[in-house]
């Protein structure tokens, strides 16, 4: 009996490094859409934030070359979905994507809140259910994930970036930005958006909303998907989780986790 136990120990002590066999190399497009500070671009065009330092790490101790790559996001969902490239990050979920790609545990979470301008609410807005947004102009960014309010609600998506749907608030052109208050704080720090004036509450349809990586659907694929999903766990168990939020979030991740 005892010896069975410690074959068994043996197994699972290894079997992150099994998994990993015969995977020399991962092809990764990022989206061009930066989204700091889990997607950012260094003046040398180097990539870095939460979601590269995390996903490179979970490679490297899988002894995985990482090849990053940068094209539009419909781009990057084209070429996983014709097995161009293996790995899409920063994806949120949607049943069309879960066709072509298996989906890894959250890489990280945002948490979604609804901006507004002070000056022209008295209150802040008091929206508690998807029927209470239609009493208000509501703004989007184009391209943008919004299943989870079902098509209930009528969302403003002209704007092509997140620094142009904070200005359109700032303009009065829309009542309530829906935004992830992790990017707009970091772009609000690079100086890119101007929040003066500036509120915002929970979004009470979803508070909080999760990433992915994308794997191709094929077997490299599921074998990353494997990989990545023990990562995930591993980095959080060590503690490095925390340490690459704090690294780039500093003291807002101890306000927003």
């Amino acid at each position: 009996m005892k010896k069975l136990i410690f074959m068994g120990i043996i197994f699972f002590s290894t079997s992150s490094i099994s998994i990993a066999q015969g995977i020399k190399e991962a092809t990764i497009n990022w989206e061009d859409g930066l989204k700091p500070p889990y997607l950012m671009l260094t003046e040398k065009k180097e990539l870095i934030g939460i979601a590269v330092e995390m996903l490179n790490k979970i490679l490297s101790m899988n002894q995985i070359k990482p090849i990053h790559k940068i094209a539009p996001w419909k781009r990057c969902l084209k070429e996983i979905e014709d097995k161009q490239v293996d790995l899409v990050p920063n994806s949120s979920y949607k049943d069309d994507r879960a066709k072509f790609s298996h989906y890894t545990k959250p890489l990280y979470e945002t948490h979604l809140v609804l901006f507004y301008l002070k000056s022209k609410f008295a209150n802040p807005p008091n929206i508690k259910i998807i029927d209470d947004f239609k009493s208000y102009k509501i703004g989007g960014v184009f391209g943008f994930n919004y299943d989870q309010y079902q098509n209930q609600i009528n969302i403003d998506t002209g704007a092509k970036s997140r620094e142009i749907l904070i200005e359109k608030l700032r303009r009065g052109y829309i009542d309530i930005a829906i935004e992830q208050l992790e990017v707009v704080l970091s772009l609000y720090r690079e100086g890119k958006v101007n929040l003066e004036g500036v509120e915002n509450v929970p979004d009470p349809v979803m508070p909080v909303k999760v990433f992915h990586v994308l794997a191709v659907k094929n077997e490299k694929g599921k074998k990353l998907q494997e990989i990545i999903d023990y990562g995930i766990d591993k980095l959080q168990k060590d503690g490095i989780t925390e340490r690459i939020m704090k690294k780039y979030l500093g003291e807002s991740y101890k306000t927003t986790k």
